[in-house]
């Protein structure tokens, strides 16, 4: 605690900063990091699961329709058919090179890759046969294509089905193993960043709360000491001690406020000096015109009385001149306590700037969280896309529907010879059956994870009111930072209030001196004149009434010094 007391305001409040900074750095890596791994298991389900499907979906629709081809050549015997069919077959066959290829570029899992590469293998002996058998329907050979589709093409096209199907429950087993993976590192990221952002709020709050105490509070006291030398009373003293610039404050403030009782004691001492010696003068003035009165008797006793008049008047020049040295010594404090106080009123506008950069830096937290919102929202986005792709997937199922319904139409005009087509119809069943299984399993998944999304999204907006807090919290120091800058201001006035009445005494005392030399200078002149008694006695007269008339200024002088010198409380 006493380290943190001792360090500056600056870096107070910097340490508010950098706090929030990393909390928020903090925050947002764990943001970006759960949202860097949801995206991959996205990105993994599209590319191991859902591409592949499609590419195995094609080449069994198209082995289906290369097959209902082959059964085609085989009843018919014109030939700009059997063209037709043999190029729809070439194209058809083309077109599952071309996916096989694409699925040769995916990386798939090991389980899959294995079973795929035994399906490569089937898959060139079924087209191997196909092709034998197409040579045979071509050449018009239709029931020796036919036994040859029997006795070697169906067992291999049944083998390579078969292989469709263990790859597609493959694809599925792993489809699922991987949502429970994402499902559980979803989980992991949200109670971590939920963890990470608690700790982050109750670090920052603590932080700030600290800080906003180890400032405000001297402040405060600051504050409530300069509020009672408004009043007059100089016995206070601030009791805070540190090396920040509070603590600097408070040091100054007492130094202000000693020099200032120092100034007022001094000024109190010298107008009781001042009223004791207008007391004398005024005394002395009494014996004059006494001595006045019977000069016509002695010479003597009125050169004796001279020279006592003088003496007198020295004395008094003295303590004059005394008195003006003290007027001018509380001229210099006062000026020089008026300083402090301004360099105080600095400090404070400097406070009140970095409280506003604290504001700045705390909008540009919220500004980031904004922007993790709207990440969380474009990942949102991309799982609508992926939904709009299992839409197309079970649209291809329920065309593959309507192709098996077609098949058995076929089938049935065909009679015994389209037992095979009823085969294509019975696979093309199946095929639209599992198709739709997999667009359903998909949609579910694609689900979830918008769900999964928004809950994240939630976390975050949380977040961001956490952060308007703490603008509120910034705020409110900004303003006791500028009532404490009203507060010095108000001192600043009162200082140069006592400046001008010092300066007043000060001028004061210098017609009091001016006075003490004239009256000086009429004992001398009376000392002198002794011989002419009328002259003399005259004379005299005339400067002891001007002497009596200015003790009668300097007591009243002296005793409005001391009302002055009254309002101010500077002893407990």
């Amino acid at each position: 605690m006493n380290l943190l007391k001792n360090i500056k305001i600056r870096g107070k409040l910097f340490i508010i900063i950098l706090l929030s900074a990393i909390a928020l750095l903090i925050v947002g890596l764990q943001g970006i990091n759960g949202l860097n791994k949801i995206s991959k298991g996205s990105e993994a389900i599209y590319q191991g699961q859902l591409v592949p499907n499609q590419l195995f979906s094609k080449l069994r629709a198209n082995n289906l329709e290369i097959d209902a081809n082959n059964f085609e050549l085989m009843v018919t015997e014109d030939d700009s058919i059997n063209d037709q069919l043999q190029k729809d077959v070439e194209k058809k066959n083309e077109e599952n090179k071309t996916a096989m290829e694409q699925i040769d570029k995916l990386d798939l899992p090991d389980n899959v890759k294995e079973k795929y590469e035994t399906f490569k293998s089937e898959y060139t002996k079924l087209q191997n046969a196909s092709n034998d058998m197409l040579n045979l329907a071509i050449a018009n050979k239709n029931k020796e294509a036919y036994a040859y589709y029997l006795k070697n093409v169906e067992p291999q096209r049944t083998a390579v089905n078969k292989l469709f199907d263990e790859i597609q429950t493959l694809n599925s087993e792993n489809a699922k193993t991987r949502y429970q993976q994402d499902t559980k590192e979803a989980g992991s990221i949200v109670m971590l960043l939920i963890i990470v952002i608690a700790a982050a709020l109750i670090l920052s709050v603590t932080c700030g709360l600290l800080m906003t105490r180890l400032i405000v509070r001297p402040i405060k006291e600051i504050q409530r000491l300069f509020a009672q030398t408004e009043q007059g009373d100089f016995t206070v003293k601030g009791t805070y001690q540190s090396k920040d610039e509070v603590g600097m404050l408070t040091a100054s403030f007492n130094q202000m406020v000693a020099g200032v009782r120092s100034i007022i004691e001094t000024v109190g001492e010298t107008s009781h000096q001042v009223a004791a010696s207008s007391q004398q003068l005024s005394a002395s003035a009494e014996e004059s015109t006494k001595a006045s009165e019977y000069i016509s008797s002695t010479i003597q006793e009125l050169a004796s009385g001279s020279e006592k008049q003088a003496e007198s008047v020295e004395s008094s020049r003295t303590i004059i001149k005394g008195m003006t040295e003290f007027a001018g010594r509380i001229s210099s404090n006062a000026e020089k306590a008026a300083s402090t106080a301004g360099e105080s009123a600095q400090m404070s506008i400097e406070g009140t700037k970095a409280i506003e950069k604290v504001g700045a830096q705390m909008t540009s937290i919220n500004e980031t969280v904004v922007s993790l919102s709207e990440a969380f929202k474009h990942l949102s986005d991309r799982s609508d896309e992926i939904g709009k792709i299992t839409e197309v997937i079970t649209s291809i199922a329920e065309q593959t529907n309507l192709l098996a319904l077609n098949a058995a139409i076929e089938a049935a005009r065909a009679g015994e010879q389209g037992k095979g087509f009823a085969v294509v119809a019975d696979e093309v069943r199946k095929l639209a059956e599992q198709s739709a299984h997999s667009a359903e399993q998909i949609t579910k998944l694609i689900a979830i994870i918008q769900n999964d999304t928004k809950e994240t999204m939630n976390t975050v907006i949380s977040a961001t009111g956490e952060v308007k807090e703490g603008l509120v919290v910034v705020n409110e120091a900004g303003g006791a930072f500028r009532k404490i800058e009203s507060s010095i201001k108000e001192a600043v006035a009162q200082i140069n209030d006592v400046t001008a009445l010092v300066r007043n005494l000060t001028a004061g005392t210098n017609e009091i001196e001016t006075a003490i030399s004239g009256v000086q200078e009429v004992a001398e002149t009376a000392a002198e004149s002794t011989q002419t008694v009328s002259a003399a006695t005259q004379e005299q007269l005339a400067s002891m009434e001007e002497i009596a008339s200015s003790a009668q200024i300097l007591a009243q002088n002296a005793e409005e010094l001391q009302h002055l010198i009254e309002k101010f409380k500077i002893k407990d």
